[in-house]
């Protein structure tokens, strides 16, 4: 069964600063320099400042579709997606 996606129904951890777009089958999130959501590293390293967009479902199964461009000026550049 699909379901629309609803843009009401989803809320903020850390609003981004800059730009986002949040369309009826798009969302464009640009995130500020420097932030992550790396937890406590092996070298005691830890960054918890990234922007997390959420929503909630009572189903128990979901599928979605990520397109993800990334413009890399360091090593380590990366994005994540979080299921908790």
């Amino acid at each position: 069964m699909y379901k629309e996606f609803l843009k009401e129904k989803l809320f903020w951890i850390r609003e981004p600063k800059n730009i986002l777009i949040i369309g009826d089958k798009k969302i464009e999130i640009y995130t500020e320099p420097n932030t992550d959501l790396w937890q406590i590293t092996y070298y005691g390293f830890r960054n918890d400042n990234a922007p997390i967009l959420q929503t909630k479902t009572k189903d128990k199964y979901f599928s979605f579709t990520v397109k993800l461009y990334l413009k890399a000026n360091a090593v380590l550049t990366n994005a994540e997606l979080l299921f908790t």
